[in-house]
């Protein structure tokens, strides 16, 4: 079960992207990089734990790696081209992999993350331009500053205290999702989202050993009966925002409006569940990734003063104590350079996998249907050849225009017809959320606290972010 080494010809010329961190920065958190490729036992092992433990030093530097497990091969893919090639140019040879079904089926059911066909074309059509229209992220960017404000208040309440930002990151960004996307204010059902999803993460968002080694679905998986549990909980919420819906007296226009009067979503037996699953899709994706990203700029600013300065430096400038708003972004470079950065060390999804369904070809690699490919946000964008300083925190690599491969080795959202359509929604509630909390306070981590990005589902800090608050 050895990884082997393949070929891609066409992989590009090594170049750099970004210089050199700044001295006052030390280089963030990252797990144990094996010298050496894991045996099979290690290999499963370390990723039941935490699948970014599997990756040795030599990954940061390949194109192409493959095992073979019972009944197909698993391939690494860690070239941009071919990255390309399997998301965007080639992207109908490929399905989500029975891997990602198996772990996201329980709680999202045939959402638009899921689905496949006739099916995910309808829900692409039918959601999408809610979450790329210029004129709706505009209102949402109004509901983001408002709700920003009431947290942000909130935060000061109690002086200089200690704050949990994995917690109160997943709050603010539930919170946010939930007004703008259902005009439904989530209060204490944030809390419920946050421990419910932790307790999913834990249980079947762990590898599927099982199913990697080619056992059936039906064969029961270790921890169902609490995930069970957990999408439970977080399904009553869905039923509150439901509930909230039925009361209404007129259309509000928002996305609940949009998915229950949807001929698109089936008919009178299908619609229920249909349902079901985009309102979990929407609230789950549309807060968890924002919500690490934001967790994880947190942290990074606190180990690095200057880049902290400089971003309070340029949010007094251009804003002089008022609130943003959309207008505002352009103006806010270095802000958004520190998001691309944050998104970069720490992509909140990181890893895609995906099914071959026909035969293709990666470079001097037949890759048969069946095979289960691999592409890791977390390898590409810390890949030796690819970036400079790759492990170092280094906003200013983001500050001028990227090349076409280098945004092929930038993959926070994904890429292709399935990348990512909330992507303009999360980069602005970022930037906004830096810049607000920038105008008021400095976060600092609690001094000796170990920091281990931990692979689950997502992409989350394993023993939390404490972090404790002082007034500008």
């Amino acid at each position: 079960m050895a990884w082997k080494r393949a070929i891609i010809h066409n992989a590009g010329a090594d170049f750099d992207a970004g210089a050199p961190a700044a001295m006052d920065c030390p280089e963030p958190a990252y797990p144990l990089r094996p010298a050496r490729p894991l045996n099979a036992l290690g290999w499963f092992s370390a990723a039941r734990d935490n699948a970014l433990s599997i990756w040795h030093r030599g990954a940061y530097v390949e194109t192409l790696m493959q095992r073979r497990l019972p009944g197909r091969d698993l391939l690494v893919v860690n070239s941009p081209s071919a990255a390309r090639q399997i998301l965007v140019e080639h992207a109908a040879r490929y399905t989500k992999s029975r891997d990602t079904r198996r772990a996201l089926c329980p709680l999202l059911g045939e959402s638009l993350l899921v689905s496949e066909g006739e099916l995910w074309r309808q829900q692409r059509r039918l959601i999408a331009p809610v979450l790329t229209s210029r004129s709706r992220l505009a209102g949402y960017a109004e509901v983001m500053v408002a709700t920003l404000t009431e947290v942000l208040d909130r935060w000061g309440e109690n002086g200089e205290a200690e704050l949990e930002m994995t917690q109160e990151s997943t709050r603010l960004a539930a919170e946010v999702v939930s007004r703008a996307l259902f005009s439904f204010p989530l209060g204490p059902h944030a809390d419920t989202i946050f421990h419910a999803f932790v307790r999913y993460q834990d249980t079947l968002g762990r590898l599927d050993v099982l199913g990697l080694l080619g056992l059936p679905d039906w064969v029961p998986r270790p921890g169902e009966r609490a995930a069970g549990a957990a999408v439970a909980q977080m399904e009553r919420v869905v039923e509150a925002i439901l509930a909230d819906y039925r009361r209404r007296s007129e259309p509000r226009g928002d996305f609940v409006d949009l998915l229950m009067g949807s001929a698109e979503l089936g008919g009178a037996v299908a619609a229920p569940r249909r349902i079901r699953d985009e309102f979990m899709l929407a609230l789950l994706a549309g807060h968890e990734t924002t919500a690490n990203a934001l967790c994880w700029s947190f942290y990074l600013l606190s180990l690095c003063p200057s880049a902290r300065q400089r971003l309070e430096e340029e949010v007094d400038r251009e804003l002089a104590g008022r609130t943003p708003g959309l207008a505002d972004l352009e103006a806010l470079a270095y802000t958004r350079a520190v998001v691309e950065e944050a998104l970069r060390l720490y992509p909140p999804i990181y890893q895609f996998t995906r099914e071959a369904v026909e035969l293709d070809q990666i470079g001097a690699r037949r890759v048969a249907p069946g095979s289960l490919l691999v592409i890791s946000p977390w390898l590409l964008q810390r890949h030796h050849r690819f970036w400079k300083d790759p492990d170092a925190f280094h906003p200013e690599r983001f500050l001028g225009p990227l090349s076409r491969r280098h945004r092929l080795c930038h993959l926070p959202f994904g890429a292709g017809p399935r990348g990512c359509p909330g992507a303009g929604f999360a980069r602005t509630e970022l930037t906004l959320a830096l810049a607000m909390a920038a105008q008021r306070y400095r976060l600092h981590l609690r001094p000796g606290h170990r920091v281990e990005p931990l692979g689950r589902l997502t992409l989350r800090p394993r023993q939390g972010l404490p972090m404790r608050l002082e007034r500008r």
